[in-house]
């Protein structure tokens, strides 16, 4: 595994963003958080974690707050905090914020934004020998949602190329001028990666998707020299690609969401998988994440998806847990539970439990796994489409989203529309007909009077306490009555 970019496998990212919202009011996350004020403890508990680098941001807004006067104060406590604590930082310049007395589609905005750039990166420069540098955050994202979608500011309409084009311009001249103080910068760029799958199967549709779908790697193109190469796109504008990847970045075009249990749901695997053979150059999970309970099963899933990548020779350099902060949320100030950390009504950080003095990760085991993949056939489907295929000689294992212990206690929301009782029902009836096929399967679940009704007629039932390492209570990490239903024949190796 290729690490030379990075000084750990996984990095925390602080939301930086400072764009304006409808109502006018700026945000400002570095500040909410108090990220702006605890950066040297923000980055040593990261490192307690065994987390080395982080993604972090300055502000344009306050550093340029009068046209082309500079106070670097807002930063100067940040970037000392990186290089006191040896903190390896990629610095986004730009996280969708910038000073009110600029237009962002005038040339006036690209001269400002390189003229920042240039002061930005002799301060960055005194604090670090060879800078990372993420110049304009997610300009394919923002040119849509600013300049076609029409829900962050500008709050443009059917702008959305010209946007692109702006973000791009500036990006480019601000890393030549850049490399001009200081030429061992290096350049990540950042945006997500994306599969739209057709509405229905005419040609029209199908053509529409794969359109919108590759549109994704179009600044990265522009930047390049690929497309567009008007704009002054050169192949040294970009040292690392980094990708953000979240649980909404596959759609139907023209349409909802698909969920990882939709067959149309690719592998972020195969994902990374193209991108890099598109590009050829070291890539990284720039941003990861998701709210509430489901966050260790995300990062499970996303770790899977990346050694899996990792195996068929893709140079993933790190994943970087995005938001590593709990933060108000962007619209309505209400606490987003994202992160590895949060904040309390002191003003303080609580984190996992825990104190080590050096973290373990199973890099080994983890690329051996990926190893063994390599003749294993991987499908993401629905439950019934899998089970249906069941039969003799087959050993399945299920692990549903479990009936809540309580009516508060519901973590039912892997999928759209979430997991009811009748799918447990369907569940069941799918585990009884694939063991009458010849097939083993076991299923878990929480010990409740439903579920005990519900596997009467399994072949073997167990009840087992649980312990659960996650709580709001260090002191009362309780146990939970699991059940263990097999249904068919009962391999003795499966309950030890």
């Amino acid at each position: 595994m290729n690490t030379s970019l990075f000084d750990s496998f996984f990095l925390g990212g602080f939301e930086c963003s400072t764009h304006r919202r409808p109502d006018g009011r700026r945000l400002d996350l570095l500040h909410a958080t108090r990220h702006d004020q605890l950066a040297a403890q923000d980055y040593q508990l990261l490192q307690r974690h065994g987390i080395r680098t982080a993604r972090d941001g300055l502000r344009w807004h306050l550093i340029e707050a009068a046209p082309g006067r500079y106070d670097f104060s807002s930063a100067i406590p940040m970037l000392r905090a990186a290089r006191d604590t040896r903190m390896q930082v990629i610095w986004d310049l730009w996280h969708y914020g910038w000073p009110d007395h600029l237009d962002i589609f005038s040339a006036a905005f690209v001269d400002g934004f390189v003229a920042f750039a240039r002061e930005a990166v002799k301060h960055i420069s005194d604090h670090a020998d060879q800078p990372l540098i993420s110049p304009i955050n997610e300009i394919s994202f923002f040119s849509w949602a600013g300049g076609e979608g029409g829900i962050f500011n500008p709050f443009a309409h059917h702008r959305g190329d010209d946007m692109k084009r702006q973000l791009v311009r500036a990006s480019l001249q601000a890393i030549a001028a850049m490399r001009e103080i200081n030429a061992a910068i290096r350049i990540c760029q950042v945006d997500p990666i994306i599969n739209v799958v057709p509405r229905t199967d005419s040609a029209e549709d199908v053509r529409n998707a794969e359109a919108y779908r590759m549109s994704q790697f179009e600044a990265w193109d522009m930047l390049l020299g690929r497309a567009q190469p008007e704009l002054g796109g050169r192949e040294d504008t970009i040292d690392a690609i980094g990708v953000n990847y979240y649980i909404h970045n596959q759609f139907i075009w023209g349409g909802g969401l698909i969920v990882p249990s939709d067959p149309r749901y690719r592998h972020v695997s195969e994902m990374l998988q193209e991108t890099y053979g598109r590009y050829r150059r070291p890539i990284f999970v720039a941003e990861t994440g998701i709210e509430d309970e489901t966050r260790p099963a995300w990062l499970r899933y996303m770790c899977k998806e990346v050694f899996t990548a990792i195996a068929t020779g893709v140079p993933v350099n790190a994943i970087c847990l995005y938001p590593i902060l709990n933060h108000p949320g962007w619209d309505d100030d209400r606490h987003c539970y994202n992160g590895l950390c949060r904040y309390n009504k002191s003003g303080l950080f609580n984190t996992p439990f825990g104190r080590y003095e050096r973290v373990y990760l199973p890099a080994a085991e983890m690329l051996a796994f990926a190893k063994r993949l390599q003749d294993v056939e991987l499908k993401t489907a629905d439950f019934r489409v899998t089970l249906s295929g069941a039969g003799a000689g087959d050993i399945v294992y299920c692990d549903p989203p479990y009936v809540p212990l309580s009516p508060t206690a519901s973590f039912t929301s892997y999928a759209a529309g979430g997991f009811s009782k009748q799918d447990q029902r369907d569940l069941h009836s799918l585990a009884v007909a694939a063991s009458k096929r010849g097939a083993t399967v076991v299923l878990s679940n929480h010990d409740t009077p439903f579920t005990r009704d519900l596997y009467t007629d399994a072949s073997r039932l167990e009840a087992l306490m649980v312990s659960r390492t996650i709580s709001c209570n260090g002191e009362n990490r309780s146990k939970a009555k699991e059940l263990l239903a097999v249904f068919g024949q009962s391999h003795s190796e499966l309950l030890l």
